[in-house]
């Protein structure tokens, strides 16, 4: 007596009609990207479509798709220049500790001694794109309308967004600009966009990149009387004009652990490739058990932390994690001898698992820097 909504494998598309309510769903298989349209269009963009001369307004969306998939390409080509620190913000130094979380000293030292001559960085060898927003991102407007909007438009497509990157992640990976261009997106005003302007083609390059399924997300999300979950919680929109800081510093922890995850899969995929095709099931086994759960990467799953976890923990609690993670490293081409040394149990104190991980911290920054040009996402401290 209802109409199916979804046929196929488990993925994003299932991920999505499993979240939303009944009325968002109707399939689509016309969108490669997603099986998910929103059936009900604003009035600006049904117009376009039966005014007289409403070919011109379709040819014209036509040319500005071109012109966006262009812009994709042009990006992509641009995306492996090596990261200017003196350019806009300096991603190498730690943002405003009021609202973010602390940052580990390990990582603090990591990037403050790291070599950062161009010269180093290592072009076309991985995707420099981001796989997650840089946690600065979401708080760097000042009006608190704009911090509402980015922040509103990264937890409502958070779950679907990851589900994406942890089943088929897009290529190529979306950069600043084009997170940004999404963060600050309402919907409706892209489907009316004008699509000749500079603004709106930058515009769709998000859309096309993030999908439908992500840019058409329920209707009333970006209203002020909506609100949008996470965590197993309800949070109103309204509210996030002027968040509690607490609960801005638990999203932000979040991203940041969402980063360092994935681009911890794909460094270590680059630097032992040949590991990942003769044992992906041993690797893909020795990656997950870097972080505390059962969920493997999509630790978004987890319950929020209230102390410190996996090798950041209690010397007792971390040495299991911080013994897979000096195993995954140790395997890297040009790992330090001590870290190709086991771990001896019987000796794990506090002041060797400082001392390792100083040394893996100091690496892993370096070696990510060599191959991506930019500084890595990192772990910070649990919001107390």
């Amino acid at each position: 007596m209802f109409p199916t909504l979804h046929l196929g494998h488990a993925g994003t598309d299932r991920h999505f009609n499993s979240r939303r309510t009944f009325r968002a769903k109707v399939l689509d298989v016309s969108d490669a990207t997603s099986s998910v349209a929103i059936p009900q269009q604003s009035a600006v963009a049904s117009s376009s479509q039966t005014a007289s001369g409403g070919h011109v307004q379709v040819n014209r969306n036509n040319n500005a798709r071109n012109n966006a998939k262009e812009s994709v390409y042009s990006a992509s080509t641009s995306r492996n220049k090596v990261h200017n620190p003196k350019s806009g913000r300096d991603k190498w130094a730690e943002g405003d500790t009021t609202i973010m979380p602390l940052p580990f000293p390990q990582w603090v030292s990591a990037f403050k001694w790291v070599d950062k001559d161009p010269a180093r960085v290592k072009m076309g060898l991985v995707d420099t794109g981001y796989c997650f927003p840089e946690p600065a991102l979401i708080v760097t407007p000042v009006l608190p309308e704009w911090r509402k909007l980015y922040c509103a438009n990264w937890l409502a497509a958070q779950p679907l967004w990851i589900s994406r990157v942890d089943h088929h992640p897009p290529s190529p990976l979306p950069v600043p600009q084009t997170w940004c261009d999404f963060l600050n997106t309402i919907p409706s005003a892209l489907l009316a966009a004008n699509m000749t302007t500079k603004s709106a083609w930058e515009k769709l390059v998000a859309k096309t990149l993030f999908g439908q399924a992500l840019v058409h997300l329920q209707g009333n999300t970006w209203t002020t009387q909506g609100d949008v979950s996470w965590r197993n919680q309800r949070i109103a929109i309204t509210t996030l004009e002027d968040p509690p800081a607490h609960l801005m510093c638990c999203i932000l922890w979040e991203i940041y652990e969402l980063g360092f995850c994935y681009e911890l899969l794909d460094l270590d995929r680059a630097m032992v490739p040949g590991l990942w095709t003769e044992a992906p099931t041993e690797r893909t086994e020795l990656l997950y058990s870097n972080f505390p759960g059962e969920s493997g990467l999509v630790m978004w799953q987890e319950d929020m932390p209230t102390t410190e976890q996996g090798m950041w923990a209690a010397p007792a609690t971390a040495y299991p994690f911080l013994e897979s993670w000096h195993k995954l490293l140790s395997a890297w081409p040009e790992a330090p001898s001590h870290l190709r040394s086991p771990i001896v149990q019987e000796s794990f104190s506090p002041v060797v698992q400082l001392d390792i991980l100083s040394s893996a911290c100091m690496f892993y920054v370096q070696t990510f820097f060599d191959l991506f040009g930019r500084p890595p996402i990192v772990p910070h401290r649990v919001p107390m």
